[in-house]
């Protein structure tokens, strides 16, 4: 899953190990299986296997994938928090009916809120919005800033994690790509129909 801080691999580089008899984080923080960076608030469902609540929030709410990505059980609930007991020995608390998500407590939940929210981080203080459109329109205003439509539609990303450009430099990423990152070449321009596409897999498609 690209987009968060660190190197990723994905579910499919990750060998499923056996359902550990306790929680990896039952003792604080851990490391995630995915991220391999440390748990600061972990993720469990009921296969024990713990992952970042990053991770995690990438997967259910902005990709849709209701499945853990260590072992590819499917998973009717999660529970997020700093301390957490085998999963089958959790008092669920606090709870997110949209995801099904169950939170440890009010601390944990709004890690969770904060992860998901549509800020603009320019000001001292952050201010947040209902929806991307909203920050979309606030930035253009205030900031005189844009961000790239083809990829808020396709890449599956915290709001906090896109970049914001301004008109010329939005240009030259839709054209050429962004100089530091080597990965993005630009967006490519069907030559039928003079429109852009996100990359060769999705003009492919068309």
């Amino acid at each position: 899953m690209a987009g968060l801080s660190g190197s990723r691999v994905g579910p499919w580089d990750v060998m499923a190990a056996s359902p550990p008899s306790e929680s990896c984080i039952s003792d604080g923080p851990g490391s995630c299986m995915l991220y391999c960076g440390e748990l600061e608030v972990g993720a469990l469902g009921c296969c024990e296997h713990p992952i970042c609540y990053r991770c995690f929030g990438q997967m259910w709410a902005l990709c849709g994938v209701w499945y853990c990505a260590i072992c590819w059980e499917e998973l009717a609930q999660m529970v997020f928090g700093k301390k957490l007991p085998p999963f089958s020995t959790i008092i669920l608390s606090q709870h997110e009916k949209k995801y099904d998500i169950y939170f440890t407590d009010g601390n944990i939940y709004a890690f969770y809120r904060k992860l998901l929210q549509h800020e603009c981080l320019l000001w001292s203080e952050s201010r947040a919005f209902p929806a991307i459109v909203e920050l979309e329109q606030y930035m253009r205003k205030q900031h005189k800033l844009f961000c790239c439509k083809l990829c808020v539609k396709h890449l599956k990303i915290f709001t906090h994690e896109r970049k914001w450009y301004s008109r010329k430099d939005l240009a030259q990423h839709r054209i050429y790509g962004d100089p530091d990152d080597t990965s993005h070449r630009g967006h490519l321009l069907c030559k039928f129909c003079d429109k852009q596409y996100l990359d060769n897999d999705e003009l492919l498609i068309k």
